[in-house]
């Protein structure tokens, strides 16, 4: 809870409304407090220094910057240590409070410089370098400042190179994505494939079992057929033997019957 209040503080005074990111600031503080948080503690009274700084109340921002300072030594946070370090020189340089600014800010630098803090030390040689310069310490001031850029191109060569690291990563993780996605489609298609082979055989095979049984059922009805035709044809064989028999028998006995009556007219006609 209080890191989400911190960040919306912080996202308002990204947008120059110092009124809101102060409500959540305290908020976030006063969450911090109830649950003892030592961590959150440091965190919300850095960032209300640093608000209270920017409204020019100097000695509400020393005293939570003071606070932010002791909660990041008992945690042992020493690169918050160096940011709060930073965040007080600040303030003495805004009150031209020169020497104690100068032993904070080089304190600062020191312990950036033991924990190899990149931007801490930049932010060390920038305040230390203002200071130097009010207190007309201008060759000094110039030393200062020319770290400063040192750092800031290195800071800046470092983030290029992990923008290329980034974006290599992404690349790589792009490219590994996109070879399994088509690996994954390649597959789905080579499943779909295989079902389809798989159904278009199914489909002949059956069409060729449909053919053959067809074909088979056809031949076995022609057979019948030829074989009934053959049984007409012999049973038609018999009935015309049986009625030539029986009309050669008619014939026979008529020519017998037609014999005598002849003689008897032959008879007749003679006498």
């Amino acid at each position: 809870m209080p890191t989400y209040f911190s960040n919306l503080g912080d996202a308002y005074l990204y947008q120059d409304k110092s009124d809101s990111a102060l409500y959540f600031y305290q908020d976030a503080l006063a969450i911090d407090t109830k649950y003892q948080d030592i961590e959150g503690l440091a965190y919300s009274n850095l960032s209300l220094g640093n608000l209270y700084a920017e409204y020019e109340e100097y000695s509400k921002a020393e005293a939570y910057l003071a606070s932010a300072l002791d909660q990041a030594k008992q945690i042992g946070d020493r690169a918050l240590e160096v940011s709060i370090l930073n965040a007080m020189a600040r303030v003495l340089l805004a009150q031209n409070v020169i020497d104690w600014g100068l032993n904070v800010a080089s304190e600062s630098y020191e312990l950036a410089m033991d924990i190899n803090f990149p931007e801490g030390i930049r932010d060390a040689l920038k305040v230390e370098s203002a200071l130097l310069e009010k207190a007309k310490k201008y060759r000094e001031a110039l030393n200062k400042i020319q770290l400063y850029y040192q750092y800031v191109n290195r800071i800046q060569n470092e983030q290029k190179v992990n923008a290329l690291i980034r974006q290599q990563a992404e690349y790589e993780f792009s490219k590994e994505r996109l070879l399994f996605e088509l690996e994954r489609k390649s597959r789905a298609l080579t499943q779909r494939l295989t079902y389809f082979g798989l159904i278009f055989s199914v489909i002949i095979v059956l069409l060729t079992l449909w053919f053959y049984f067809d074909k088979k059922k056809s031949n076995q009805l022609l057979s019948d057929a030829n074989k009934h035709i053959s049984q007409l044809n012999e049973n038609l064989e018999l009935k015309i033997a049986a009625r030539t028999k029986e009309l050669v028998k008619k014939i026979y006995n008529l020519k017998s019957m037609q014999i005598p009556i002849l003689i008897k007219l032959d008879n007749l006609l003679r006498s």
